[in-house]
This record gives C-alpha cells, structure tokens and sequence, in this order.
C-alpha cells in the first residue's frame, strides 16, 4: 500500500506499509500475519488509533486479544451518536469490604425509542488474584472501580455489538493471566516500591506523544528501551512504580534533545 497515515479525530484511517512493519514490531508485537491483519481491521473499524494507545493487541500464550480502555469503548459508543447515557455501580460487598458484583445499565436511542442494556459481572469471575486468592495489583487498590469498569465494557458490547464485537478492555483480560506479549508499558508492581505520582504519569504520556510527533521511529526505539529497562509490558504507566518513572522519563527527554540537536549537528557537518 502506498497511501499515507493520516492520523484524525477518527483514529488511523490509512496505513502505507512502513507504518504497518513498525505497528507490527511495537504494538501488535508477537502477533501472526493473520492476527495482525485482524487487528488492522478492527482499528480501522472503530476509529481508534493504535500508535496513540487507544487499541492494542495482547498475546496470551498463543492467541491474540484485541484491548481498548474504557474510554476507547466509551468513545466509540458515544461517535455512533445513539449512545443517551448509563448508570451503574457495585450492587453488594462481602465482609472483607469487596464487590461482589457490579452491574452497569446503558442507554441508547433505537429509532424513536430508548433501548437498556444491562450487564452484570460477578468478582469471582474477574477479579486478578494472587496465589493466596487475594486480589492484586490495580484489583487490590481499586476494587470497586475495577469491577465497574468491567460491567460497564459488558453493557456498552450489549448496547453496541456492531460497533464492539469481540473488543475487550484490560479490566476484563486480567483474569486471563499474564501476557507474553504486548505494549511496551506495564509490568506487575512490586508491592515494596511506591507507585509513581500521577504528575510522573501525566509526564510520561506528555513527553512520549511529543516524541511520536517528532520522530516515531524513535520512540519506537525509546519504548523498547524502556521495556528492556524495566521489564514492563503494558498500554498504560498506571503500574510503574516512582524509580521506573523517573528512569523512563531520563529515557524520554534524552531522545527528545538528541532531535533537537541534530540541525545543529548537521550544519557542524
């Protein structure tokens, strides 16, 4: 293909096949040419944009499974222009303070009417626990939001199967064990080190988009860096922990003067 990406409020809408090789050695990493032609498929058909983290492609074992957040799933509902509004919440908690279930009503305009879909999700069956049944990770600090999410991701399907077939959010997929695959952004948080700050977080994300913008072979190679340094595979920073946010952040800003030094290294030549 010989067309270029153009990149818009609706997602990647073109690739040419430089940008697929390189989607293909980052985000959809570890997948076969079919996964990969899937992948491309279902991201053109949402709208969403792979190289901005709003869809990716996990391996577990050997099988691939299209991830959004939460959000990517919301924004689509909300672009079909039939999504009206939703409410929800956990509907019971145990002894130990935990959900039991969450159930999360959508609602979406059917021709002249207004449509529910309901979905409810059980912790039994979503919940990542550790080896002593305890929750862990974001399961363990957020478990209420947690659990939510995953009802919501479960309506927002029903109200919207065209749109949502077969796209699941992270929430969901965590019960499914680890990845062997994925983005280079995530990794299981040791329980001993802190957690980085959301000022940290907020950096990371800043300062790697306008890396993207610069040079997006760069920042495929900064983000390898970054995943070989601190041994994370994921599409967020929420699992970093401070020292590793600071490590990526070196990361970052080292790349960024390096391109900001090269008209001055040019003319020197």
């Amino acid at each position: 293909m010989s067309t270029e990406i153009v990149q818009s409020s609706n997602g990647i809408e073109h690739y040419d096949q430089a940008k697929l090789d390189l989607l293909k050695r980052t985000v959809a990493q570890g997948t076969s040419d079919d996964e990969f032609a899937l992948f491309v498929a279902v991201a053109k058909r949402t709208g969403l944009d792979p190289f901005s983290k709003q869809i990716y492609a996990i391996m577990r074992g050997n099988k691939m499974t299209i991830q959004v957040g939460i959000d990517g799933l919301r924004l689509i509902a909300q672009r079909s222009g039939a999504w009206v509004g939703e409410r929800g919440g956990c509907d019971g908690f145990d002894a130990h303070g935990l959900p039991i279930s969450a159930t999360t009503t959508v609602v979406r305009r059917v021709g002249n009417d207004l449509a529910e879909f309901a979905a409810t999700v059980y912790w039994d069956e979503y919940a990542q626990l550790g080896g002593d049944k305890r929750p862990t990770g974001m399961w363990a600090k957020m478990p209420k939001q947690m659990l939510t999410k995953c009802s919501e991701a479960a309506a927002l399907r029903k109200g919207f199967p065209q749109e949502l077939s077969g796209i699941y959010t992270t929430e969901e997929m965590d019960q499914a064990g680890p990845a062997t695959h994925a983005d280079p952004f995530d990794a299981p948080v040791p329980e001993h080190e802190p957690l980085a700050t959301e000022n940290q977080r907020m950096a990371i994300r800043t300062q790697f988009k306008m890396l993207q913008t610069a040079d997006v072979n760069e920042a495929a190679a900064v983000a390898k860096q970054i995943n070989q340094a601190n041994r994370h595979k994921s599409t967020d920073v929420l699992g970093f922990t401070a020292a590793e946010a600071e490590r990526s952040l070196e990361f970052i800003d080292r790349a960024l003067r390096a391109i900001e030094l090269r008209p001055e290294l040019e003319d020197a030549e």
